[in-house]
């Protein structure tokens, strides 16, 4: 993970940033804007990189072999750190994933910012997504996550912030500390578009916009997934299991899925709807979208141990026509 890698995708971008390095004129804030987000989050992981190592061959380029460079190669260095909705949450094993960065999460973030520390620290802000692991992501999970999760099938994707994401009462807690950064501190904010962010932070940040790219499957096709089940729940629940169980099967021939990332698919638009709602649920519906979700998660083992796949799909829809869904 180094800025060369990133010279035929973005080379407008890399060279703004080698010239900075080199020069020592790097800003404390940067907005990366545009679409090609996950190259947004590597790029941050990069300059981190560089401005950790502990060897420079020269000015602005990580050697790769030391310490540091290996930590933030495998996303684990304690001076670089991710807030997101699922990342950085504050250490309560009752805690569940949000909807949007909240305050607990960004004053977990300035307390740990208060202390001295020899490294650059490095703040990257962005969405992000735990997806089943048979879309494979090219994000290194960082390793607040991968504390939290316990699976090894499931990947970790980056998304751009949504103003949702990070909404006025989370941002303002955090713009003393834009403003008058700690020394040695760097932030970075991964959106397709700054006026998601407050006008506050944009003021308060350099724009760097990223030459487009296309968007990774697992994003465009979890879009697409998600308006197929808009279209599923409502079947759901009725007592001919069947009209479901075909819709689906119909939905994994036209997208070329298999059953194991349908299911996968449909937990990840499940986990997404709680998220949106949870707020609203009453301790009924929350239950029912708990039981849903075993219900998917026995799927998925059965599947996953060969037995027959058109047996299982049939008795999962079958059972899940029973109840209410989540």
């Amino acid at each position: 993970m180094s800025l060369a890698e990133f010279e035929q995708t973005q080379p407008d971008v890399t060279r703004f940033f080698s010239h900075a390095l080199k020069s020592q004129t790097l800003s404390h804030a940067y907005i990366l804007k545009g679409s090609a987000v996950s190259q947004s989050y590597r790029l941050a992981l990069a300059i981190a990189r560089a401005v950790n190592c502990q060897n420079p061959p020269e000015a602005g380029v990580a050697c790769g072999a030391c310490k540091d460079c290996r930590w933030v190669a495998a996303n684990s260095h304690p001076a670089v750190i991710t807030v997101s909705r699922i990342t950085y949450i504050e250490p309560d094993p009752k805690t569940k994933a949000f909807s949007m960065i909240r305050a607990p999460q960004v004053n977990m973030l300035l307390e740990q910012l208060a202390y001295s520390s020899e490294h650059v620290r490095v703040v990257i802000f962005a969405d992000a997504e735990e997806m089943p692991g048979a879309f494979p992501s090219s994000i290194t999970p960082p390793y607040e996550w991968q504390d939290k999760n316990e699976g090894k099938d499931k990947s970790f994707h980056i998304h751009p912030l949504l103003h949702h994401h990070f909404n006025e009462t989370s941002s303002n807690r955090f713009l003393k500390t834009l403003e008058e950064p700690p020394k040695r501190t760097m932030f970075f904010f991964i959106t397709d578009d700054e006026r998601n962010l407050l006008e506050t932070i944009v003021s308060r940040c350099q724009l760097v916009r990223m030459a487009g790219v296309q968007q990774q499957a697992p994003d465009t096709l979890l879009t697409d997934a998600s308006a197929f089940f808009d279209q599923l729940m409502p079947v759901l629940g009725g007592r001919d299991f069947y009209q479901p169980a075909e819709m689906f099967r119909a939905f994994l021939e036209e997208k070329e899925l298999s059953p194991e990332q349908g299911l996968g698919l449909f937990e990840a638009y499940l986990r997404q709807r709680f998220l949106l709602l949870q707020s609203a649920m009453s301790s009924a519906s929350a239950a029912d979208y708990t039981r849903t979700q075993r219900m998917l998660d026995e799927s998925l083992r059965m599947i996953r141990a060969k037995v027959n796949a058109e047996q299982v799909l049939n008795r999962l829809f079958e059972r899940l026509s029973a109840q209410p869904v989540g």
